[in-house]
């Protein structure tokens, strides 16, 4: 959980659980510090930027979502501009 924070950042976290009047048991509160929330786009370096494209971070910024009543799901997920050139591929085959 506390790895997660620190890409997903806190306010998030707290909004969520303001939301939805939930409560962090003990131990994680001990381990969870106040961090911001850090752009997908910062993890992109020198050796993995040709596997990276725009429509690709878009989806996984939809899925790495605290509240599941706003993350995408999974039927929308596979409609999103991702996976376009998959679907051109399986139209094109038949």
């Amino acid at each position: 959980m506390a790895r997660i924070n620190n890409v997903m950042g806190t306010s998030d976290l707290t909004e969520y659980m303001r939301r939805y009047k939930l409560t962090m048991p003990t131990q994680v509160a001990r381990i969870i510090t106040s961090q911001p929330k850090i752009p997908l786009k910062s993890f992109i370096n020198e050796e993995n930027k040709h596997k990276v494209n725009d429509a690709g971070l878009d989806l996984l910024e939809r899925m790495l979502t605290y509240d599941k009543n706003e993350r995408i799901l999974p039927r929308d997920a596979m409609k999103h501009a991702f996976f376009a050139p998959i679907r051109a591929l399986r139209e094109g085959s038949q």
